[in-house]
């Protein structure tokens, strides 16, 4: 059989087989395991398919479109690659077309062009990757060699180290493809400024004409939801006030940990959720926490007249939100082989051993974890370390949280009297003695 280092491996037969080597290719070459594919089959991708954290660009990103071609790659294929990529957020600081097609040197100088006029202007480098390029670098490394091409490579049973990887399970403990989907919960556990109703120039224009004394106390509430919406400790203790409420109204999701290739032992998972997002043991609700003291809205001598609100969602007040019914976990002490725990906002899981093409589970009310947003919509990465007794080097990689607006929110009026143009005062002998 003639060596793979003189003689060019099968090209592959389907795209999807394609990324897949050139995400293991790119992580050796951005010398990190963190190299992700960008989103799913379908999805706008902005001419982006894999996208890493580099370790020669300081950790910040570069991207790669893939081109599973037959013949030559044209040039305003790459043209049209690089246009795409641009819109990448954040921007990239490095940008390859990775191709199937063999090397052409018309196009290797037309790139040697195109990045001196992109040099010049303060734009990042492109680069070509032709298959002849690839299988370079699949041949410099036995063990990729060997998952993708085994009729090229075989590996003796010392040099084997086990592949792991950690993926998103939904409520049903169902394998989630992709992002794993949450609800934000009411926006009045999540964002303090809805404890906030300040008197809006208009009323204050109210009471400038018909109640000075009531001018004194609203301009004076106002401040007062000033400096709080500037206190972060004030927030803090607020947002840790409602942990218990959030996590209540949340749902249990959880992870599942597979090994591949051969028997991997003292398996230790680590998972960073961002800042945005809260986690907890579904076992262990965060104890309930006073809530702190915040401006209270003053009592006007004017009367009240409230906001009505006939559409509630085309009328202008505060976001409410009617959120799920509470969840219903037993709190039965488990005793654990393989544990999960969690420790401020990471998820960790200790794993003696696992034999190869093997996946445990960690789910449903015993074994899942609770995840509570803090906003009210977005998209967010959970980062994961993996380390094992027989792992050469500890892996990493990517899950990605979707947040989703509930589907629950209405507006609702004022809570507090609203002081409008048709003011009515009390009696104003009345008035005056107070």
């Amino acid at each position: 059989m003639p060596s793979p280092a003189t003689t060019d491996l099968p090209r592959p037969k389907s795209w999807d087989e394609f990324e897949d080597i050139t995400a293991e290719v790119f992580k050796l070459r951005w010398k990190t395991p963190n190299v992700t594919r960008n989103g799913r089959n379908g999805q706008a991708q902005n001419g982006v398919d894999i996208f890493g954290r580099a370790r020669h660009l300081d950790g910040q990103y570069a991207g790669a479109q893939c081109k599973k071609l037959s013949d030559l790659i044209s040039w305003p294929t790459i043209e049209a690659a690089v246009a795409e990529a641009e819109a990448f957020e954040p921007q990239l600081v490095e940008f390859c077309v990775a191709t199937t097609a063999p090397r052409d040197v018309e196009i290797q100088k037309r790139v040697r062009l195109l990045n001196e006029a992109r040099r010049k202007i303060g734009k990042y480098p492109v680069e070509v990757l032709f298959w002849e390029d690839i299988c370079i670098d699949l041949v410099g490394d036995k063990i990729l060699l060997a998952k993708f091409f085994p009729d090229w490579a075989k590996l003796t049973e010392s040099e084997k180290v086990p592949s792991i990887d950690l993926k998103w399970l939904d409520e049903k403990g169902i394998e989630v493809d992709g992002a794993l989907t949450v609800t934000a919960p009411a926006l009045d556990l999540i964002d303090i400024d809805t404890e906030f109703e300040p008197y809006q120039e208009e009323e204050l224009e109210e009471l400038r004409n018909r109640s000075p004394k009531d001018l004194t106390k609203a301009l004076s509430y106002n401040a007062a939801v000033v400096a709080a919406r500037d206190d972060a400790e004030l927030k803090t203790v607020w947002l840790k006030s409602h942990a218990r409420a959030r996590f209540d109204k949340g749902a249990v999701f959880g992870l599942s940990v597979g090994v591949d290739v051969v028997e991997a032992e003292d398996i230790l998972v680590v998972l960073t959720l961002p800042p945005e997002i809260e986690v907890y043991e579904a076992q262990k609700p965060p104890k309930y926490a006073d809530a702190p003291d915040i401006p209270h809205i003053p009592r006007l001598h004017v009367a009240e007249r409230r906001i009505s609100v006939h559409d509630p969602w085309h009328s202008e007040g505060f976001i409410r939100a009617l959120a799920p019914a509470p969840l219903s976990i037993p709190r039965i002490p488990v005793v654990r082989q393989d544990p999960i725990w969690v420790e401020d906002r990471e998820v960790h899981i200790r794993i003696r051993r696992m034999a190869k093409r093997r996946r445990k589970n960690y789910a449903g009310e015993q074994d899942g974890l609770v995840l509570v947003p803090l906003v009210p919509s977005g998209r967010f990465t959970a980062r994961w370390h993996i380390d094992a007794e027989n792992l050469p080097n500890p892996i990493e990689g990517e899950l990605v949280i979707d947040v989703l607006p509930s589907p629950e929110s209405q507006r609702l009026g004022l809570r507090r009297p609203y002081v409008g143009p048709k003011l009515a005062l009390e009696r104003e002998d009345s008035f005056e003695e107070r």
